[in-house]
């Protein structure tokens, strides 16, 4: 059904993987490994790190992708610095995908209220079908307590 699948998963403001990223894990396995579908599994980098002691992001990618290769999912990983709008969208383009997964907020500001702000962006402008995720309350709940206190002040996409 879908021979190449795009996912994109916020990183790197985060201590450990949100519930939208082992969400958008677990959508990556369910609709690449029936079809042995190519996955590319995306995110962005910022110009600084936001903590002195903070993981880079490569290490923090491949930590999420070991659970694909568990999986036998056959993917490739890319790590881009800019505006993660921006960067899905040449990526999806670039690399012909048909799918792009991807999860419905990020920040939780009062700018993505509806729907978030690279969410909306990517939705409006996707040359392909585009899966929004999003885990339940609860879980969306959890999410506050993985953010980096000052990454709101430090590196804003906006």
């Amino acid at each position: 059904m879908y021979k190449k699948i795009l996912s994109c998963v916020a990183l790197q403001k985060y201590i450990d993987f949100t519930p939208y990223a082992t969400l958008i894990r677990e959508m990556i396995i369910h609709f690449s490994k029936p079809h042995n579908s190519e996955c590319i599994v995306f995110t962005s980098k910022g110009p600084v790190a936001l903590m002195a002691e903070d993981i880079p992001v490569e290490e923090k990618l491949s930590k999420f992708c070991s659970e694909l290769e568990k999986a036998d999912i056959r993917f490739k990983k890319i790590v881009r610095e800019g505006v993660p709008k921006d960067l899905i969208l040449e990526i999806a383009r670039e690399e012909k995908v048909d799918l792009i997964i991807m999860g419905s907020h990020s920040k939780q500001s009062v700018f993505d209220v509806l729907l978030g702000g690279t969410a909306a962006g990517v939705l409006k402008d996707a040359p392909c079908k585009v899966l929004m995720v999003s885990p339940s309350k609860d879980e969306v709940a959890k999410v506050k307590e993985l953010i980096i206190p000052e990454y709101p002040f430090v590196f804003p996409y906006f």
